[in-house]
């Protein structure tokens, strides 16, 4: 909410403060944001799952609760979670909410690219070390997951310090 009066030609901001959805009162920071193109949701649903089975707390857009703003709450779980994993595919690279979200992790230095498929990621993000999932099943043993899981593991606990 921001209160503000407008003075001659110019605006004084008399009061802000952010409104927050009742979803996120009280709410702690997951260890993991998922971002993905939603085409790809059920590869994006097996990685939630095996992330949670491995003992990360994962947020994505599917745990959003009824009646509650979505680009709002969408925003302020990106900006509190640990890491955000993004999952490039054919797909999500042509999406802009994708790389909107890739972008504002990369800017606070929690960007984890994944690829999905054997594809570029956006120019802005090439040079970044994306872990390989091409074809992943959700085998835990995978060289490919038990990378990302590490990284993963490894924020958290730099995080908790």
């Amino acid at each position: 909410m921001c209160l503000f009066v407008v003075v001659g030609q110019r605006i004084r901001v008399l009061q802000s403060r952010a409104v927050e959805p009742a979803a996120l009162a009280g709410a702690s920071a997951a260890d993991v944001f998922i971002s993905y193109s939603h085409e790809d949701r059920d590869r994006a649903q097996l990685l939630v799952t095996a992330l949670k089975r491995d003992g990360l707390s994962v947020w994505w857009d599917l745990d959003l609760p009824s009646g509650e703003t979505r680009d709002r709450l969408i925003e302020q779980r990106l900006h509190t979670a640990h890491s955000v994993v993004v999952l490039w595919s054919v797909i999500s690279v042509t999406k802009v909410w994708v790389r909107e979200e890739a972008l504002d992790a990369q800017q606070r230095g929690v960007l984890v690219p994944v690829l999905l498929d054997d594809v570029a990621p956006p120019l802005r993000y090439r040079h970044l070390q994306a872990v390989s999932l091409i074809g992943w099943d959700s085998n835990s043993s995978d060289k490919g997951y038990g990378q990302l899981l590490d990284t993963l593991i490894a924020r958290r606990s730099a995080n908790s310090q």
